[in-house]
């Protein structure tokens, strides 16, 4: 009978104290956090820097994009979309052939690792292919989290003047001197290289 009138006497107070009842879920965190280069997220926008021709045709240019960055996108899918996509910008010219597309991407670490198709080889010089590896990384490198940038093409490395391209860790501001520097690499280990063989 005790028992039967604590009970009682507990479900009539039940209602009095309806946080006994329910079961409580913790408050959500609304504290921002930073997203990671590969991550996607809801509709935002992003101020992207993207390197193009000069308008001397050997040297890369700056402009500064608004780009919208939708739900199911990565933020690094949208900017080197906007650096392909020379609709964008009708004043400023891209490095990168016009038919040239994304095959992958890869981020690990501080790394991209960018593969372009086939057509990003139709330039017209080794000059013009340093011209596109040196637009993609400085475009890159204006990401936060990126420390360096690799390219490759049809899933290959494409050397320039015979060299391997490697990592881009850096922006290169002057191409001309980038250039200069290449071909004095060039005749100092290939030159080398086929002295040696005779």
């Amino acid at each position: 009978m005790k028992r039967m009138l604590a009970l009682v006497l507990a479900l009539a107070l039940l209602p009095l104290f309806p946080a006994l009842g329910e079961e409580t879920l913790p408050e959500p965190d609304v504290s921002t956090r930073e997203m990671l280069l590969g991550e996607a997220t809801a509709e935002y926008f992003y101020e992207a820097t993207l390197y193009y021709t000069g308008s001397d045709g050997v040297s890369l240019s700056q402009a500064t994009r608004t780009l919208l960055v939708q739900t199911g996108e990565t933020l690094l899918d949208v900017v080197l979309e906007a650096l392909l996509d020379s609709s964008l910008s009708p004043a400023q010219v891209s490095v990168i052939p016009g038919d040239t597309r994304v095959i992958s991407r890869e981020i690990s670490g501080g790394l991209v690792t960018v593969n372009l198709s086939i057509e990003a080889r139709n330039v017209q010089s080794d000059q013009e292919l340093l011209l596109i590896y040196l637009a993609i990384s400085g475009t890159l490198l204006e990401m936060e989290g990126v420390e360096g940038v690799s390219v490759l093409i049809n899933d290959r490395e494409e050397g320039v003047l015979g060299l391997p391209g490697g990592v881009f860790s850096a922006i290169e501001g002057d191409v001309a001197a980038a250039w200069a520097q290449m071909q004095a690499e060039a005749d100092r280990y290939l030159g080398n290289a086929q002295g040696s063989a005779t």
